[in-house]
């Protein structure tokens, strides 16, 4: 990949919007942006800014194509879409994703932001700062950023260049370099978690809510170990999340609320307003849909497939919002049997996760985008104990904690014949519990599930090499024989 080509973009990147104060910082040369603190703050949170959805950006979004909420989803046997898109969504759902076709190809330019927060990182640390403590937890910040954003690249790609400092201060000269081998890719995730941990605090006052804190930097490190099947470190890192006082919300729903938005459930949202927005709710609702809101627009999109909608037990307070059903404006009654004719209920169920922000006006919703959750946690850790000597008393009531908040009966131990039962179990209630939220595509793949499943849903082209997307061959031609493609591509 070419060195000055990445390096520009880049730039560009780092000079482009902050949510706190409209400042044009495009048209500021980069030798006299940072001056003090305000402009370290600035930097930082435009780095933040690349989460978001603002339109069709956002690597964590609810509606673009270079999202890792939505593309992965899209593969798995959860969500499906409405929308022909000339077979953006189809493509998704059936594995059809090449070098040079299909949306799956937009999550790696997400890769240019890795250089991006390298060359932010060096920015501040040569920043001279009265407050040093504040400089580090900058830092910190965006090494989380870094470290979350390599994670996800590396789960859905496998590995990729990452180019040292001095090469990015010098642009102009060109330089390819080969992917990074696993070890050099585990070693820069891990450490830089390990140095944000570190430092960062474990809660922050409302005026930096939305900040990464401790227990984010943990989450994504436990997520990180279990897709290498590091089941041990996993376990440890779960159970100090357990002490840091996360609970369970009462009421599912309430998690996803405008009400509850700061909750104790919640390890880690993105904060929304109406320049940084979710989409979900307008992304799901069928047009006839009748909403407290009238000015909520409804795009009739998202779907859950029936197949996984009958998965659920009967009395699961999640369904609650998982719609089967629903009265339209006309009065009629739409669910499987009455789909409606603009194909409101005809591929599955509504995913109304989110519910109305009586403030949105079209697409805009400010309800916060949940990333990480307390439940997420404890699946992960009864996964960890039952991947190293389970099924265990204590894992299975793990389980339970989740299970008992929606309304079910709890397992029992005695009837998990093998850990390889239980695993399942525990992958089943992942799904129930996290549907929708961006992580199915990395549990099914952890479990040897993800081309399994595909082959179960007509015209899928699922191959084993399928569990990577393919390199954009953009990247591969820049990259003269050094950038290797994923094998099968």
């Amino acid at each position: 990949m070419k060195r000055n080509i990445l390096y520009i973009t880049m730039l560009l990147s780092v000079l482009t919007g902050c949510e706190l104060e409209r400042i044009d910082y495009s048209l500021i040369s980069p030798d006299i942006f940072l001056k003090n603190e305000e402009d370290a703050k600035y930097l930082v949170t435009a780095c933040y800014n690349d989460i978001k959805n603002s339109g069709d950006a956002g690597f964590w979004s609810c509606y673009n194509g270079n999202s890792f909420l939505l593309t992965p989803e899209m593969t798995t046997d959860i969500l499906t879409c409405n929308w022909g898109d000339g077979g953006t969504w189809s493509g998704l759902n059936e594995l059809k994703y090449t070098p040079t076709t299909g949306r799956a190809l937009d999550l790696f330019d997400n890769y240019n932001l890795i250089s991006k927060y390298t060359m932010n990182i060096d920015r501040i640390r040569n920043l001279p700062m009265a407050n040093e403590e504040l400089k580090e937890r900058y830092i910190a910040e965006i090494k989380t950023i870094r470290a979350w954003l390599s994670y996800l690249l590396y789960t859905h790609y496998g590995t990729f260049p990452i180019v040292p400092l001095e090469i990015l201060k010098n642009p102009l000269e060109e330089h390819i370099l080969p992917r990074a081998t696993e070890q050099e890719m585990d070693m820069f995730i891990e450490q830089d978690l390990k140095d944000a941990i570190a430092v960062l605090p474990e809660k922050y006052d409302d005026s930096d809510w939305g900040r990464f804190t401790k227990g984010a930097a943990m989450t994504i490190l436990m997520k990180f170990y279990m897709q290498r099947s590091r089941w041990k470190e996993a376990e440890n890192i779960g159970r100090e999340i357990m002490e840091m006082g996360y609970q369970l919300m009462d009421n599912y729903a309430d998690v996803f609320s405008k009400e509850h938005e700061k909750n104790g459930e919640i390890i880690y949202s993105n904060p929304c307003t109406p320049d940084f927005f979710n989409q979900w709710l307008t992304c799901v609702l069928p047009y006839n849909y009748v909403t407290k809101n009238p000015a909520i627009a409804k795009y009739s999109g998202f779907r859950v497939y029936w197949s996984f909608y009958d998965t659920f037990e009967k009395g699961d307070e999640r369904l609650n919002v998982l719609l089967g059903e629903y009265t339209g404006s006309d009065g009629k009654v739409y669910n499987r049997q009455n789909p409606g004719g603009a194909g409101e209920m005809g591929v599955g169920a509504l995913p109304i996760k989110y519910g109305e922000d009586p403030t949105a006006v079209g697409n805009k919703s400010t309800i916060a985008l949940v990333v990480f959750r307390y439940s997420d946690v404890l699946l992960l850790l009864a996964e960890a104990i039952n991947r190293q000597n389970g099924p265990t008393l204590e894992a299975v009531e793990l389980v339970n904690k989740v299970r008992r908040r929606a309304g079910l009966d709890s397992l029992i131990e005695s009837k998990f014949s093998s850990k390889d039962v239980f695993n399942e179990t525990i992958l089943l209630e992942r799904g129930h519990e996290l549907f929708c939220e961006g992580h199915r595509r990395e549990d099914l793949i952890r479990h040897g599930k993800f081309i399994e499943y595909a082959k179960l849903r007509p015209n899928t082209l699922a191959e084993d090499f399928k569990v990577l997307f393919p390199i954009p061959q953009k990247y591969i031609n820049e990259g003269k024989g050094i950038i290797v493609q994923n094998p099968g591509y």
